[in-house]
C-alpha cells in the first residue's frame, strides 16, 4: 500500500496520466523529478513505518 501511494516514477500511475498530456510532459520529466521525489519519500517511509509498526 505504501509503495504503490508513492509511485511518481513513471507517467503510469493514474493521478500522472491526468496531468501526462494536458501538461505537455515528456517521460524524462517525470524520471527527473519522479526519481528525487521518490528518494524523498523512500527516507520518509523507512523512517515512520517502525514508529507505528514496531518489530517488537
Amino acid at each position: 500500500m505504501l509503495s504503490a501511494s508513492v509511485s511518481v516514477l513513471t507517467p503510469f500511475e493514474p493521478s500522472c496520466i491526468l496531468v501526462y498530456v494536458p501538461g505537455k510532459y515528456r517521460f524524462s520529466d517525470f524520471l527527473k523529478v519522479g526519481g528525487g521525489l521518490t528518494f524523498v519519500m523512500l527516507l520518509v517511509v523507512l523512517a515512520m513505518v517502525p514508529m507505528f509498526w514496531p518489530l517488537k
